[in-house]
């Protein structure tokens, strides 16, 4: 009984092993995080080996879908989203941060895609209810307003102290809000219309 026991923890412990090591990890814009062993880390691809991947398969993931990576040596490597789709690699101290870096900090911090937009949904629902036409002002007048302070997310709240920062992410955050609230009044627009063709088909075969 004892050799069993034996042969079955050891089981458990080699199969715990790969759980135990460290990973690298990559954070999609998506919100999904993908770990294993990162091999290549490019301007237009990086190569992962999965940490659940059988004989040595991997995986090539599009920049463009990367918001950063953190190394298992707690190094972190951003992908910044503007122009450039050169790899941006940022001290974790964000004290030692000059006022380039923090403006590229500000416009990653404000793309996550994690932020909050009720007047977003409120212009869809405005283009659906109240037809696209009427629904236009409405929408125009919510893309140019600028998110309250409690709807901004970010990772470190001392960084709004540093105006570089401050301003960058407040520029980047309205764009973030413009594009969130016209996307929302086409969909409403898009939904209106597929109504109105749905019962105009109804109307037609009674």
């Amino acid at each position: 009984m004892k050799p069993a026991c034996s042969y079955f923890l050891l089981f458990i412990m080699l199969a715990l092993i790969p759980e135990l090591q460290a990973q690298d990890r990559i954070f999609l814009r998506d919100s999904l995080v993908m770990e294993g062993n990162v091999t290549h880390a490019g301007r237009d691809w990086v190569v992962l080996k999965p940490a659940d991947t059988l004989q040595g398969l991997e995986r090539r993931i599009p920049t463009k879908l990367i918001d950063y990576i953190r190394y298992e040596n707690k190094n972190i490597q951003y992908y910044f989203t503007g122009t450039s789709r050169a790899p941006l690699s940022l001290p974790n101290d964000t004290t030692g941060l000059n006022d380039e870096q923090l403006r590229m900090r500000a416009q990653l911090d404000a793309t996550r895609g994690n932020q909050q937009f009720p007047g977003g949904v409120a212009s869809g629902l405005m283009a659906f209810f109240l037809t696209p036409l009427g629904g236009l002002i409405p929408t125009v007048a919510i893309s140019l307003s600028t998110p309250p302070n409690k709807r901004w997310i970010y990772a470190d709240s001392s960084l709004m102290e540093r105006p570089a920062y401050a301003e960058a992410y407040r520029k980047e955050i309205r764009k973030e809000k413009q594009l969130y609230t016209w996307n929302q009044y086409i969909k409403g627009s898009r939904t209106f219309f597929a109504v109105l063709a749905l019962f105009g088909a109804y109307g037609l075969l009674r």
